[in-house]
């Protein structure tokens, strides 16, 4: 779908400002506000956590795994402990 909108100077140089600040191009910038804007709270939760998620791989790529499993149980935090 192509939109064409008319936006006054200031508006344009917020987007500008603001897709720079992004790292993005201003179509892409305002393509990412109407998504946004168009899905529902549930949906943009799903969509911020699968971006949350895809940063977070895109981060730790290359690393060498820790080589170490966490033992978190209940019994491993109180081990010792008298219970």
């Amino acid at each position: 779908m192509t939109i064409e909108l008319e936006l006054s100077p200031d508006v344009q140089k917020s987007l500008e400002q603001k897709a720079r600040e992004k790292g993005v191009d201003v179509k892409t910038f305002v393509e990412n506000l109407v998504q946004a804007a168009a899905v529902s709270p549930e949906q943009g939760a799903k969509l911020r956590g699968e971006a949350l998620e895809e940063a977070f791989k895109e981060l730790t790529h290359g690393l060498p795994p820790l080589g170490n499993d966490v033992d978190d149980s209940r019994e491993s935090i109180y081990a010792g402990r008298g219970e």
